[in-house]
């Protein structure tokens, strides 16, 4: 026989008597007065419901007629469910909790799980919301970036107006090979971001005056555009926000609905003045740069020569770790390298 000792609410009044349920051998079962014995239910089976068990917090026994039994026995009502075959999941639930082995091994798989989750799944469903969302929340993310990096980091480009001409109309090639991105071509003055590039989600490149002047040859600046549009081309800038606000994106994405979207771009212009892209989406910009350069016969060493003179200018400025164009992109040699080795296999 078990007994479970416990308090009594008979489901008409607030008060409460303590009893003793009484589970024979056959089954049966008894609620008595723990005082008197008087018996206040029979049963032939006990037909009650149980509550879950949740580490050592009291149990309910509900019954038919509204009455409740409540009991502190935590071991008698998991004997009682045993021996009555009645199947309760959140058993082995217990079980898990209260064995250490089980705890230390359920905490290595959620932080395996979750690192998971960070490496792979994250930018996974980045890349599948930035692809699905309409054109109006890219235009949104380049008004409202470049008004910030207006207000706070440029100032109005000090190039002549034909310098800026010569220079679009030498990069009007390759902004014509990629139509369906709508690029525009802006110059600013990058003050303390010296020589520099952005590529903005809706299709916005900034070259910095000081890049302009840092180049020896305009095929340089193609080389670097060409990396920028890399950056469009695969959507880098979009899927690294989208990234940070996953859930706001991906209700956006499944509902259409762009109001109030502009407040998760406020870090976007952090994001594209530091490049805060990871190394592999920087690898896969450079990629692009040199598969364009390769397939329209321009020499890759034009933006090999570049980088080493943006990495030269860095250094002279006696910045360990610059917050330009090269601070989170692979190391300037592997970089040069790459594209060196490239150029001279072709040739």
């Amino acid at each position: 026989m078990i007994t479970v000792e416990g308090k009594w609410y008979d489901g008409k009044r607030s008060a409460k008597t303590k009893v003793i349920l009484k589970v024979f051998d056959n089954g049966a079962i008894e609620v008595e007065l723990a005082d008197t014995g008087e018996i206040l239910l029979r049963q032939n089976r006990l037909d009650a419901r149980i509550s879950d068990r949740l580490a050592d917090t009291p149990r309910f026994l509900t019954f038919s007629d509204g009455s409740i039994l409540e009991t502190d026995n935590n071991s008698s009502i998991d004997q009682l469910l045993q021996k009555m075959k009645i199947g309760n999941w959140m058993q082995k639930i217990h079980l898990l909790e209260s064995k250490k082995r089980y705890i230390v091994a359920a905490s290595l798989l959620v932080l395996l799980i979750g690192a998971g989750m960070v490496k792979y799944g994250f930018p996974i469903a980045a890349k599948a919301i930035a692809e699905r969302l309409p054109e109006s929340v890219f235009k949104i993310a380049d008004r409202q970036t470049l008004e910030a990096l207006d207000r706070i980091i440029f100032e109005p480009s000090g190039l002549s107006i034909d310098t800026q001409n010569r220079i679009h109309n030498h990069l009007q090639s390759v902004i014509n090979a990629h139509p369906t991105f709508h690029i525009t071509l802006l110059f600013r003055k990058g003050g303390k971001l010296g020589p520099n590039a952005f590529a903005l989600p809706g299709g916005t490149i900034v070259f910095t005056d000081e890049l302009i002047q840092l180049a020896k040859h305009d095929d340089e600046l193609l080389g670097v555009m060409t990396h920028e549009i890399g950056h469009l081309v695969h959507q880098h800038a979009m899927r690294r926000i989208v990234q940070d606000s996953l859930l706001s994106f991906a209700i956006l994405s499944l509902t259409g609905d762009a109001s109030g979207i502009s407040e998760l771009f406020l870090s976007l212009p952090v994001v594209v003045t530091e490049m805060a892209y990871s190394r592999e989406f920087e690898r896969e910009a450079d990629n692009y740069a040199l598969n364009y350069m390769q397939s329209h016969e321009i020499p890759l060493d034009r933006f090999a020569d570049i980088l080493l003179r943006i990495d030269k200018s860095s250094k002279n400025q006696g910045k360990d770790k610059w917050t330009g164009y090269l601070s989170t992109h692979p190391p300037t040699p592997a970089r040069v390298k790459a594209f060196r080795e490239a150029g001279s296999q072709k040739n």
